[in-house]
């Protein structure tokens, strides 16, 4: 009997002393995380706050100088009595900075921070031109005007423009429709569509000899593509205009006829660099050869997983799959890619065409290594998304039936969320995941501002990442 009751004391012992060391584990580990938060939420705030000292006021709004907002030509622009500063309303710079702000201000309970983002978003709507078009520079003077704004197309200010402008819409409890914001947002839709080529496509013009005839092209190894039609696509879905809807799809069809599939190479099934008016591929152009181009291939992929994700049509699969099946093909054992590929009967012939004078170095006339740059690891990650969402018999790999589970979670606020940020040239990939954001490398920046934030953005998505 009194060994049944020395072993009923010690069992008990171990059950207490086990409870209280989970209690202390548990213990440590909430003070762990809730320094981690701490931290976070400091240095988050501290990188709004240098985000905001370096800003341009005005009385109507803030916004951020660029990269060449003290030029020469901004000199002449502006002319010599007007020495306004020069803000920036390009992707990366005053678009950004607004997004970023908003949602720490969002993140954080801060109001002054929100209103920092609302004040990014009045600066832009208060410099847009007549036309509806954002300028890409404008002087912040009293009456504010766009820099040459006339004589540009560059769509990507409106684009990321309109990625700030429909977030602040998001933001607000009762979006009044007469309001400045939603003014702007009206206008910058309704020239961004007028853009548009009747087949779906994004024209881009390419300076001649005579300026007066310049060659005009769909250009798709730039992200302009991309975001024009991420932007249609988010205005029709937020504020459930069927016009940009119908914009947005007329685009992705159009990137689907365009795609590589009955060129007499059937594992070159990606997009060239870009195509004539007709949607034949250009083959006569120095600056965009006749190659199977992978930052193409890449925008145009991100551009139709997106509407997958949507929209889930058939079609729109069936080209993201043959476009991975491409790029399985031509990787190299390091999982990266060769900028563009001969268009040749064989997958395993990198183009020089871009970069002729490596013909001296590889030999006369060979189709060997262009070293003018590796495709990003994005394309790693839309392969995997594309697997994700790709139906399978059997077992999945591990990563992309973890991926398929993250997306699974996504709601269409998450995408549209991450739709917004890449319009403003805030991370390269709609659907990149946010832990990846976090410890990405700092890329090359084009100034300061840029830099700044760049440095809010990951402070921002660290402190979002931790569990709450």
């Amino acid at each position: 009997m009194a060994c049944r009751y020395s072993i009923g004391v010690t069992q008990n012992t171990i059950a207490i002393a086990s409870a209280i060391i989970l209690i202390l584990v548990a213990s440590v580990t909430t003070r762990a995380a809730e320094t981690d938060a701490a931290h976070a939420r400091q240095e988050l705030r501290a990188a709004c706050d240098d985000l905001i000292n370096s800003a341009v006021r005005a009385p109507y709004g803030l916004a951020w100088a660029g990269t060449d907002d003290s030029s020469a030509d901004a000199e002449s622009a502006r002319g010599a009595s007007d020495r306004w500063p020069v803000v920036s309303f390009d992707a990366g710079i005053t678009p950004a900075a607004g997004l970023v702000l908003l949602r720490a201000g969002r993140d954080l309970g801060d109001a002054q921070l929100q209103q920092a983002g609302l004040d990014a978003g009045r600066a832009i709507a208060r410099c847009q031109d007549l036309s509806g078009k954002i300028p890409d520079r404008a002087t912040f003077a009293t009456f504010p005007r766009g820099i040459n704004s006339e004589r540009s197309r560059n769509r990507r200010s409106t684009t990321a423009g309109l990625g700030l402008l429909l977030e602040l819409m998001r933001d607000q409890a009762h979006p009044n429709q007469e309001s400045e914001t939603a003014t702007a947002v009206g206008r910058a839709a309704s020239w961004l569509v007028r853009q548009q080529l009747s087949s779906g496509g994004w024209e881009t013009e390419l300076p001649m000899d005579d300026p007066s005839h310049p060659r005009r092209v769909q250009v798709l190894n730039t992200m302009d593509w991309r975001d024009c039609t991420l932007a249609v696509l988010l205005l029709g879905d937020m504020l459930d205009r069927e016009e940009m809807r119908r914009a947005a799809l007329r685009s992705s069809d159009l990137l689907l006829k365009l795609q590589l599939t009955d060129q007499g190479n059937r594992w070159a099934t990606g997009w060239c660099s870009a195509y004539e008016l007709n949607d034949a591929p250009c083959t006569t152009l120095k600056e965009y050869p006749y190659v199977l181009d992978t930052n193409a291939s890449l925008w145009a992929g991100q551009t139709l997983l997106v509407r997958e994700l949507l929209h889930d049509d058939g079609p729109t699969l069936l080209g993201l799959q043959q476009l991975a099946g491409c790029m399985n093909s031509v990787q190299m054992l390091g999982g990266t890619w060769y900028r563009m590929y001969a268009l040749s009967t064989s997958p395993a012939l990198p183009s020089t065409r871009a970069a002729p004078e490596l013909g001296q170095l590889f030999g006369s006339g060979a189709e060997k290594i262009d070293t003018t740059g590796l495709a990003n690891s994005d394309m790693a990650g839309l392969m995997l998304r594309i697997a994700a969402v790709s139906p399978v018999i059997g077992t999945r790999p591990h990563a992309v039936a973890a991926e398929a589970m993250r997306i699974q979670k996504l709601t269409r606020g998450d995408v549209e969320t991450g739709m917004a940020a890449t319009l403003c040239g805030l991370q390269s990939d709609p659907l990149a995941q946010a832990s990846a954001i976090a410890d990405a490398q700092e890329p090359a920046m084009s100034c300061p501002n840029a830099e700044k934030v760049w440095r809010a953005y990951q402070a921002l998505i660290r402190y979002e990442v931790l569990p709450k």
